[in-house]
């Protein structure tokens, strides 16, 4: 293995810290930038694969962990590394007592943000995923401050540094409101990094124009409900289920008050609000045919559609 230029510290190395090293090697890989990408543990796991759910959880997401091996923090491995990046506020404390001389940061910290991934051991894969599209936004806002940590020299206008091959990075902001730069597949299902988004409430994006943000709505609801009736057992429906609910009130919102939306978006939250437990293959796709008829002009007749839908639910 060549010697990381960033080491992605973990607490076993056998869940999130793999995770997130090949998810960061994808976005490095897609920016042109050569660096190499590792992960550690602070705790012995020496030899140990990934995690089952891990696994399961990356294949999900179109990455393969089948071949990782965990192995402990050693100095000889922090010497090699230019940043040490944890995985969460925790392990980072730990690096840095260890090796105060090291430049470490947190996930969080190299995005701006007051979280930490929780640590999935022993939870749902549906849990995995969603933890995984997370660090997958923390790695995406962090990314110009991380090569930067990397290379003093790198320019996030140039993309110029010590490393001539690579390329110029987008800002934070870029990152995360292109999040389908990670586009994955799920049994043919199209499904972008923000599928499954769980981002917080601060991290939601402003309100866009309302064909821009129904676009957004039916390409959202069409993964993840597609995915409710292929792979019920990979999604966490609660989760799911809020994110729908809090987008079909931001179009509520922009809706015309003389027209339908208002009434056809009543209807559709009712839909959800009655699905409280996982929906069945044939309310998923009754949802997901509810979702792409925001797509364009809503009219009575659709009102009167989704009525007849919503009877599915009672």
């Amino acid at each position: 293995m060549a010697k990381p230029d960033i080491l992605i510290v973990g607490a076993a190395d056998t869940g999130r810290a793999p995770m997130a090293a090949a998810m960061l090697r994808r976005l490095l890989g897609e920016q042109g930038l050569p660096w190499d990408v590792a992960s550690t543990g602070i705790v012995g796991h020496d030899g140990y694969p990934a995690e089952p759910e891990a696994r399961s959880a990356m294949m999900i997401l179109g990455f393969d962990l089948d071949t990782h091996c965990a192995r402990s923090l050693t100095p000889e491995l922090v010497a090699q590394a230019r940043v040490l990046l944890a995985i969460d506020s925790g392990i980072a404390r730990v690096v840095r007592m260890r090796f105060p001389d090291a430049v470490t940061v947190s996930l969080g910290e190299l995005a701006g943000r007051a979280r930490d991934i929780p640590d999935p051991f022993r939870m749902q894969v549906g849990a995995w995923v969603q933890y995984g599209n997370e660090i997958v936004m923390l790695l995406q806002a962090g990314l110009a401050r991380l090569c930067q940590l990397v290379d003093p020299a790198w320019s996030p206008d140039t993309g110029a540094g010590s490393s001539p091959e690579a390329a110029a990075v987008p800002s934070a902001e870029a990152s995360i409101a292109d999040p389908s730069r990670l586009d994955l597949a799920v049994r043919g299902v199209a499904l972008s990094a923000a599928a499954l988004s769980t981002a917080l409430p601060h991290e939601r994006r402003a309100p866009s124009p309302l064909t821009e943000q129904a676009t957004l709505l039916v390409q959202r609801a069409e993964h993840i409900l597609q995915l409710v009736a292929d792979r019920p057992d990979v999604i966490v429906w609660a989760v799911a289920r809020h994110h729908l609910l809090a987008d079909l009130g931001e179009l509520e919102q922009a809706a015309p008050a003389d027209g339908f939306g208002r009434a056809y978006v009543a209807l559709v939250r009712a839909m959800l609000v009655l699905a409280s437990a996982l929906p069945t293959p044939d309310q998923a796709h009754l949802l997901l045919k509810a979702f792409a008829r925001f797509a364009t002009p809503l009219t009575a007749a659709d009102v009167t559609d989704a009525s007849a839908m919503l009877s599915h639910f009672q």
